[in-house]
């Protein structure tokens, strides 16, 4: 009968954002917005602590206090799901332009960054796993690693900034502690599409078009959405580190600050789950 075993399963590096940054947030957030905390110290200094909607942000207080351990919310229970549909041959991904241009173009991507940045970057092809979760990481550098994402459209790549790098923070945080590294960032980058790539979506936006013209003006737009080679190429490429995740009340939370041993906890929670979805499917297979 198949029964997958996820009981010693390793994550993705890419997966832990969905598995565990709503839980973690939720133990390093404070237990008020600002307007309630403002609401509670008033009432507290008036002595009016027997009030009902006192009591209510009391309540909210101690129970944060008493948070000894972190549950796996809704939405890490959807990722976990995915992941059981993956193991039986059910994908839910079906890519998008950014995954498909970074495939293809990661190369030209590090040779961008190696030029902006005089460096001598190569693409690193070793897979880490510790007790957990495993991944591979575009560049390990001495003290740093470095995560590529080649932007499809010039206009993903301009609207990049810190929050979206941001954004990557756990996939980063997974690979600092995989490959033993204090530091990370990540480079979006934006090189020129291939001369076969421009023609093949030339081709594809002009089929329809019957007037010599048209078909012309067409062509010459494509180019120019496809073809950088009119732009410094130090401007196409933008670096930032990520190393703190934004809470509520403006709150920064820095990476040094997370107890890992909480974040692993977590997942092994995540492959009890992802085991327990397993278990209640098997009548589902032949036996």
């Amino acid at each position: 009968m198949y029964q997958p075993d996820f009981s010693d399963i390793q994550f993705r590096a890419s997966s832990l954002e969905a598995l565990v940054d709503t839980s973690i947030k939720n133990k390093y957030e404070d237990a008020l917005t600002i307007i309630e905390q403002a609401e509670y110290d008033k009432w507290l200094a008036d002595g009016k602590t027997h009030l009902k909607s006192f009591l209510k942000l009391q309540e909210k207080i101690d129970k944060k206090a008493n948070q000894n351990y972190l549950e796996i919310t809704d939405s890490t229970k959807t990722e976990l799901y995915n992941i059981w549909l993956k193991s039986i041959g059910i994908a839910q991904f079906t890519g998008s332009k950014d995954t498909d241009r970074g495939d293809n173009y990661e190369q030209a991507s590090i040779e961008l960054l190696n030029f902006a940045y005089n460096e001598n970057f190569e693409k690193n092809s070793e897979r880490k796993f510790n007790k957990i979760i495993q991944g591979e990481a575009d560049i390990v550098a001495t003290k740093s690693v470095v995560d590529i994402k080649t932007k499809s459209t010039f206009v993903t790549f301009d609207k990049a900034n810190q929050t979206t790098a941001d954004n990557h923070f756990w996939q980063l945080w997974g690979y600092k502690k995989l490959y033993n590294k204090d530091l990370s960032h990540i480079a979006f980058c934006l090189p020129s599409y291939t001369d076969v790539d421009i023609y093949k979506a030339q081709e594809l936006k002009t089929k329809n078009i019957s007037e010599v013209e048209e078909i012309k003006k067409t062509k010459e737009q494509v180019y120019s959405n496809m073809n950088f080679d009119r732009f410094n190429k130090k401007s196409l490429v933008k670096l930032f580190k990520v190393d703190s995740l934004k809470l509520k009340n403006d709150k920064i939370l820095k990476d040094t600050e997370i107890d890992e041993n909480l974040v692993y906890e977590l997942l092994q929670q995540c492959r009890v789950y992802l085991q327990g979805i397993s278990n209640n499917n098997l009548h589902l297979f032949k036996n």
